[in-house]
């Protein structure tokens, strides 16, 4: 088992508020592990490099297999994640209206306790992160890397929105 939260990079704190990894190895013979988790309204980004989760959503007994990358607006409801035997998470906690400059979507159009496709709503670089995620050789590999994506994203995160002109009614959920 491993957890850490990683200060993100000098220049991205304004906007970031931290990078978090989780890793656990669980016994494939017993059920999946549930993790109930509670009402957040810090808006996130979350790579899942090894296995994705399946999120049941207690407010109307839906169960979704998430994306390997998905981004969380805000969860005002409980929800439980089943998590896999070979779990890993590296996720992006971002500041109040950090995800809004970062996209020039207001988190209000995105619903609530949803996953969206991270793919549907970046550059498809994103992909590669999760890939070099799957391959990196340590936890601060994989902070690193995740830093450095989102240092490339500095013009939009400052309000210049360049990389995407992205609508509501284009966004994928996450399932």
């Amino acid at each position: 088992m491993f957890f850490k939260k990683y200060q993100p990079h000098f220049a991205l704190r304004e906007f970031v508020n931290n990078i978090m990894i989780q890793q656990a190895d669980l016994d494939p013979s017993t059920p999946r592990y549930v993790f109930p988790m509670p009402p957040l309204q810090e808006q996130i980004m979350i790579f899942y490099p090894y296995d994705p989760v399946a999120v049941e959503h207690l407010s109307d007994n839906r169960k979704i297999e998430t994306k390997q990358n998905i981004i969380v607006a805000r969860r005002i409801n409980r929800v439980n994640l089943h998590i896999s035997y070979h779990h890993l998470i590296v996720q992006v906690g971002f500041q109040p209206g950090g995800l809004y400059r970062l996209l020039g979507i207001p988190m209000c159009e995105l619903e609530a306790d949803e996953g969206y496709d991270s793919t549907s709503l970046f550059d498809k670089e994103i992909k590669f992160i999760t890939e070099e995620l799957n391959e990196a050789s340590s936890f601060e590999n994989m902070a690193a890397i995740v830093e450095r994506y989102l240092l490339t994203k500095l013009d939009c995160f400052r309000g210049h929105f360049l990389l995407i002109a992205c609508y509501p009614n284009s966004l994928k959920k996450a399932d």
